[in-house]
């Protein structure tokens, strides 16, 4: 027998949308994937979101144009190329965008020296050491920072190394005002400082000054010798100072 069935159209009806949550609105990462670089002889793969987002340079750079089947950085063979750059400069820059820190992996408290007075002389090299590396660490990172322009990091560098500027040689503080021009604030007290100290210039001090700023700090040390004025007034550098040989 034949029966009817009340249709109601119920099985036409599309499932109602799932709703989906919503996305955070600052760590919701875009997909911008991975790139290549090769840095002097070496090749990184690493996230091109952050370099993007730090550097306007790096965002052009990563946005450029290609085509689909040879775009630069997909690959070990077609790298992008970061000329002028060393590794101490671009492994500074990674350590700092993946962990926020620079630190020398060098670990004092690992060393099991044989006395107590040993252990003193030998955690005081290995912190100097450690120090040194640091150093060299964040004066990489300002470098980069500077030719890419990532100016949150370079204002981070710069505020990092004037917390140890008393920490630093006056001719090491003049050589690094004059190759970073953000440091210039350091040269006046670094230059009056050699002026005025009792002992001449080094031989190794004068090869790393140049003979323009050797022969300038040669003169306005004479001028104190002549009395022209004192060691706890002395004048600014002339401009000449600030130029390499």
């Amino acid at each position: 027998m034949f029966s009817l069935t009340a249709f109601d159209g119920s099985q036409n009806v599309p499932p109602a949308p799932v709703e989906l949550p919503a996305r955070h609105e600052k760590f919701y990462l875009p997909d911008s994937g991975m790139s290549i670089f090769q840095v002097e002889g070496c090749l990184y793969k690493v996230h091109r979101y952050f370099l993007a987002r730090e550097s306007s340079l790096f965002e052009a750079m990563l946005n450029l144009p290609s085509p689909a089947e040879c775009q630069e950085g997909d690959s070990d063979g077609n790298p992008i190329h970061l000329q002028g750059t060393t590794c101490i400069e671009f492994d500074a820059l990674l350590d700092f965008l993946y962990n926020g820190a620079f630190a020398a992996h060098e670990v004092i408290s690992s060393l099991k020296p044989t006395s107590t007075l040993y252990s003193k002389k030998l955690q005081a090299a290995h912190r100097k050491k450690i120090q040194e590396l640091e150093c060299i660490t964040i004066y990489a990172l300002l470098s980069i920072s500077l030719r890419y322009a990532f100016d949150r990091i370079t204002k981070v560098a710069i505020s990092i190394i004037d917390s140890f500027e008393n920490d630093i040689a006056p001719i090491e503080k003049i050589r690094l005002a004059i190759k970073h021009d953000v440091l210039r604030h350091w040269v006046v007290n670094a230059y009056r400082s050699l002026v005025a100290r009792g002992a001449s210039l080094t031989l190794d001090e004068s090869q790393k000054l140049g003979f323009r700023k050797v022969t300038i700090l040669a003169a306005a040390r004479e001028d104190i010798l002549r009395g022209t004025f004192h060691t706890d007034n002395v004048p600014f550098p002339p401009d000449g100072f600030y130029f390499d040989d």
